[in-house]
């Protein structure tokens, strides 16, 4: 998982992914220079100062200062350069791993997404995944630094004992093998708690987002969910607490097995000093020696457990990119149709043991205004989805001219068929945009929104806003504009009448319509019969089913 995260990495941007492990060579390098310079400037300074009666000699120490001094301005400008390095590279990785869960997320067929099961996954895969890899690729780099920088290190204290730099690396041994399993404990806390961590950010909508607060409020139902996710909380806090306070009860006893060796170092050190009259400069450049091999043992230690932690919880993210993409669809739409063919067709939702169709068969003509009518759970709503080829038959089939619906490309059904939804979307774009939605292969002519504005009866409120056309619409942003639900049905049914599509579907488009604006969307149905397109409208209104030649009831 490390090594393909690191893969992203480069080729997200070579240049930048190889600036930075230069300035991290040069950045763990440096500390060996500046123990050398400083080393030299104690010495000189007591010579200086044992030679001289009358002061220090300056002139006398201009060279080992100069040496320290360049040695510090190239640690602090590496620094800035490694930090700028890092900061390119992140904002490129960044970008790459959200493309990649969008395209991967475009490629997951719509009832793939359905399963509860897959939204859990995908909740784990995505939370954070942009950093992930980020996030690896740094802990490697800085896991390299601190371990050119122990090396460096190592070179001097190896002249005191060999075996001095053993005795420090062994010295961390414990906190990370203490580490190291907290991590994977976490890990399975982690995993185990997906599905209560979803429900909470329901819970939080609910309580948070503006399209809850009226009934919740009407119906006084905050102080229920409140207790809902606070009950989750307390549960899952209590298990992350436990765990924390097992964890710091054993990295206390592996810190205590990690002092006692670093300070045995310390001893040696100055035992060695004592006996073989070292000077003052180089005793002092060895205990700071340790104290950096010590300290770079301890970032090895934290990278380590970080990356391993890290690799734990990228592989939710790797499984979720490895999940196999929905079927090849490239059966092209049958040019000329002649009629829509629904046979013996039944289905359930994935995770549910219910039926939402069972058996169904109808035919619909090219040209043909077909109504569909039956009550609340009849299916009506799932059939539109198989006509538009977002779900596929568990038996039967959906097709046209005898070719499968869930045959046909996305692009074709995308081009040939087009549909408003009973739950459909509101996009916070401009007014022009999201009539444009409709078809997008073709260009935004004013002319044509305008038209299909009029149309569906709502150029007139456009025109009103205080951008026109140009107004950004929705509730999230600044700035934007809000319609009633009435109103966003109309935007809807406007990117229907701007398109070309062949098939033409309105489901449940009018529920929320005053009578003149059904009267509207009637002469638009007769309007599209005349062009020639099929259009099939949904609904358990009898008055909206009134433009339909036939209906079709489903019970």
């Amino acid at each position: 998982m490390i090594i393909r995260s690191l893969r992203i990495v480069w080729k997200s941007s070579p240049t930048w992914a190889a600036a930075s492990g230069v300035s991290v060579v040069l950045n763990a390098l440096l500390p060996l220079v500046m123990l050398w310079a400083m080393g030299r400037m104690v010495d000189a300074t007591l010579a200086s100062v044992s030679a001289a009666a009358d002061g220090v000699d300056v002139m006398a120490l201009l060279p080992s200062l100069a040496a320290f001094g360049v040695a510090l301005f190239a640690s602090y400008a590496m620094s800035a350069l490694s930090d700028w390095c890092t900061s390119e590279l992140g904002e490129k990785l960044k970008g790459r791993v959200a493309d990649m869960i969008h395209s991967q997320m475009s490629k997951v067929d719509y009832q793939t997404m359905q399963s509860p099961q897959f939204q859990t996954e995908a909740f784990r895969a995505i939370s954070g995944s942009t950093q992930m890899p980020v996030n690896i690729f740094f802990s490697t780099i800085n896991l390299v630094e601190s371990s050119l920088t122990f090396c460096a290190m190592s070179i001097w204290l190896t002249q005191v004992k060999w075996w001095l730099p053993l005795v420090v690396m062994a010295a961390g041994a414990p906190v990370v093998a203490v580490r190291m399993w907290d991590t994977r404990t976490a890990y399975g806390l982690y995993k185990r708690l997906s599905a209560d961590e979803r429900r909470m950010r329901y819970y939080n909508n609910v309580l948070t987002q503006p399209r809850y607060a009226p009934e919740v409020r009407l119906f006084g139902l905050t102080d229920l969910f409140r207790d809902l996710y606070a009950d989750i909380h307390r549960r899952a806090a209590g298990e992350r607490t436990g765990l924390k306070r097992r964890s710091m009860i054993r990295q206390v006893l592996a810190s205590g097995l990690s002092t006692l060796a670093v300070m045995t170092v310390f001893v040696v050190v100055i035992v060695m000093a004592v006996g073989e009259g070292l000077s003052v400069g180089s005793l002092a450049m060895y205990l700071m020696a340790i104290r950096r091999a010590e300290t770079a043992v301890g970032s090895m230690s934290r990278r380590s457990i970080t990356l391993h932690s890290q690799g734990l919880y990228v592989r939710s993210l790797f499984e979720f990119l490895d999940l196999r993409a929905s079927r090849s669809r490239k059966a092209p739409f049958p040019a000329n149709f002649k009629r829509i063919e629904v046979r013996d067709v039944s289905f359930s939702y994935p995770g549910s043991g219910r039926r939402a169709l069972r058996g169904m068969s109808f035919t619909i003509g090219r040209g043909e205004v077909v109504g569909i009518r039956g009550g609340n759970g009849t299916g009506k709503s799932t059939i539109v989805k198989m006509l538009c080829g977002l779900l596929r038959p568990d038996s039967g089939i959906v097709a046209i001219d005898g070719t499968a619906v869930s045959d046909i490309s996305p692009e074709e059904l995308s081009r040939n068929v087009c549909a408003v939804f009973q739950d459909f979307r509101v996009y916070c774009a401009t007014a022009k945009e999201n009539i444009h939605f409709g078809d997008i292969r073709t260009g935004a002519e004013t002319g044509k929104i305008r038209a299909a504005a009029s149309a569906a009866d709502i150029d007139n409120l456009i025109s009103s806003l205080p951008n026109g056309y140009d107004t950004e619409l929705g509730n999230e942003f600044p700035g934007s504009e809000m319609f009633s639900r009435g109103e966003w049905q109309r935007l809807a049914q406007a990117r229907i009448y701007f398109s070309r599509a062949e098939i033409v579907i309105f489901d449940e488009a009018a529920s929320a319509l005053d009578p003149r604006a059904r009267l509207t969307m009637q002469k638009n149905i007769a309007k599209l019969r005349s062009e020639g397109r099929t259009v099939i409208i949904v609904s358990h209104l009898c008055e909206t089913l009134d433009a339909a030649d036939r209906i079709i009831d489903l019970g």
